[in-house]
């Protein structure tokens, strides 16, 4: 709801499309220019990050990003305990590991913006 308010408030609700349930399985629809993806990657082990990012991909329109808001190792160790304790199978990963998985699923120019705010990052790719 608050991402919802946040897209009326700034006028882009009609191009804002949030998508309920699991992410692994709910279908993405598409075609898109941008598909953001924020604090999601990191509560899934490597292979299932693959596989979202595969699908993400395949809702994206052949020039469109995909865009990850995570937090990126080294960061706070107090977090990374937090996700390993809360996640059967998350993790804090690296920039090199979230590359490796983006481009593993297709992904090319993997760039990342630090947003200065605690290890958090945003990462982005291109179709």
């Amino acid at each position: 709801e608050i991402a919802l308010d946040n897209a009326r408030q700034t006028g882009v609700v009609g191009r804002y499309h949030p998508i309920s349930g699991d992410a692994l399985e709910a279908d993405f629809g598409g075609p898109y220019d941008l598909i953001l993806a924020a604090n999601l990657a990191h509560h899934f082990d490597e292979p299932s990050n693959v596989k979202l990012f595969q699908k993400a991909r395949a809702a994206l329109k052949s020039s469109g990003r995909l865009a990850l808001i995570e937090w990126v190792s080294p960061s706070s160790d107090a977090f990374a305990l937090t996700v390993l304790a809360t996640s059967a199978r998350g993790a804090i990963y690296t920039l090199k590991e979230y590359s490796k998985m983006l481009r593993t699923a297709g992904f090319r120019n993997v760039r990342r913006l630090d947003t200065g705010d605690f290890g958090r990052w945003i990462i982005t790719a291109v179709r």
